[in-house]
This record gives C-alpha cells, structure tokens and sequence, in this order.
C-alpha cells in the first residue's frame, strides 16, 4: 500500500508553489525461484483507482490541463 498525503500545508506556509492531491493505491506482487531463474507477478492498482500522481502533479501543477493519469489503471 502507498499513500501520498497532500500538501496543503507547505503550499500554505508558501514552501510549494502547487497543490498535490492525496492518493492511495494497492499493489501487491509474489515471485518463484526456478532451477534456472525466476518468475515474477506484479499487480498495480488493484482497486482500480484513477489518479495522478505526485510527479505528474507537481510537474504540470500550473498547467493541470497537462496533467497525466498514473500507470496502472
């Protein structure tokens, strides 16, 4: 599980210059040893959420006509 809290308070204290939302998703993931190497399964998202996340947000944050939906959905 991962969750970003927003940052209301640092764009209020005028620390960041925009506003990111909060966001929590669910991944989860198992692997296997073979004699020969090793098999892997990762799931993101798994309840299906859409977001942006933080990167995108504080990228484009002036411009949120810019802004990009996470992988995963």
């Amino acid at each position: 599980m991962l969750h970003i809290g927003s940052r209301d308070r640092s764009l209020n204290a005028g620390v960041d210059v925009f506003e990111i939302d909060d966001y929590t998703t669910v991944d989860a993931g198992l692997g296997y040893d073979l004699p020969c190497g090793q098999v892997d399964l990762q799931v993101t998202n798994l309840l299906n959420n859409d977001y942006i996340d933080a990167v995108s947000q504080s990228r484009f944050g002036l411009l949120s006509n810019r802004r990009f939906g996470a992988f995963g959905r």
